[in-house]
């Protein structure tokens, strides 16, 4: 399917998760059948404009392409049963809108993903349905990563032994995600067009490479410019704005060692940040200050 799928983007780009190449459809509802549904928002062709929709756990297990693998959830995991259901077996069953060309994962702690219709063609990244057989209420439910990050009630990754040579870095953050709630699909130029918009749009220099940083590697997290992305650190853009233009030197310790602040912070340390990435930073938030 997957070798089809990738013609069809590559040749249409999004037309073709309009159709499930399955035939398959996902029952959705406009009421939960419990909080174990997968949430989907209103951006979804089958989903009315200001309602939620909801696919139940099972349906998900049910759709053609679900399949029950020997895999790993992390490269440095040991190998598990899982079910999965390949991600383009989702939106194709789905039907998103037309326009779209990527899939927004919304997660419990305010982490969000995007994932790139294409790339999910290339690199068929599963979504974890039932772990050693069980749901995430059932047994002892499901790990966490490194002890900290739940990932119930669902997860999204490209599987490590198919894929080995993936970094989980793309030029809008990690596709990973865990705790996840919530599905939609977007056009990433409209998604990401306030990055690109009135004072930014004729960003150059330092400011223009701090945009590419912000946005590969802190928008997750982050909300930019827009509200655009996630929001696990609930700070407003304006206290990044205002640390960055005001109070440089706390912003970089921030930034490079975030615990010696809040040991507690899931925030990581970001030792790899040169002065360069710094002055980047610090002149992009400050090229979006008012």
């Amino acid at each position: 399917m997957l070798t089809l799928l990738k013609m069809f983007v590559m040749r249409w780009g999004a037309w073709c998760l309009v159709v499930s190449l399955s035939g398959a459809s996902l029952p959705v509802t406009l009421a939960p059948a419990s909080d174990d549904d997968l949430v989907l928002d209103d951006s979804w062709a089958r989903v009315p404009t200001g309602q939620t929709g909801y696919v139940t756990r099972a349906a998900l297990a049910e759709l053609p392409g679900a399949r029950t693998v020997m895999d790993r959830i992390w490269p440095t995991a040991a190998a598990v049963e899982m079910t999965v259901v390949p991600l383009a077996e989702v939106i194709a069953a789905l039907g998103p809108a037309a326009h779209a060309d990527g899939l927004v994962l919304r997660c419990s702690d305010r982490w969000e993903s995007w994932m790139p219709f294409d790339l999910i063609a290339e690199r068929d990244p599963y979504l974890l349905v039932y772990y050693e057989g069980r749901s995430p209420r059932q047994g002892a439910g499901w790990p966490t990563f490194l002890g900290i990050e739940d990932l119930a009630p669902y997860y999204a990754f490209v599987s490590p032994t198919r894929h080995p040579d993936f970094i989980d870095q793309t030029d809008h953050g990690m596709i990973s995600a865990t705790q996840i709630v919530e599905l939609g699909v977007a056009r990433e130029a409209t998604r990401y067009a306030p990055f690109h918009e009135g004072p930014l749009a004729t960003l150059d220099g330092l400011a223009a490479q701090g945009r590419a940083l912000f946005l590969a590697r802190c928008n997750n997290c982050h909300q930019g410019p827009g509200e655009v992305g996630g929001n696990t650190s609930q700070r407003p853009l304006a206290i990044l704005q205002v640390h960055a233009q005001h109070n440089p030197d706390h912003f970089r310790n921030m930034v490079a060692d975030p615990k010696q602040f809040y040991p507690e912070t899931i925030m990581p340390r970001h030792p790899e940040f040169t002065d360069e990435h710094f002055a980047q930073l610090i002149a992009f938030l400050t090229a979006t200050a008012e």
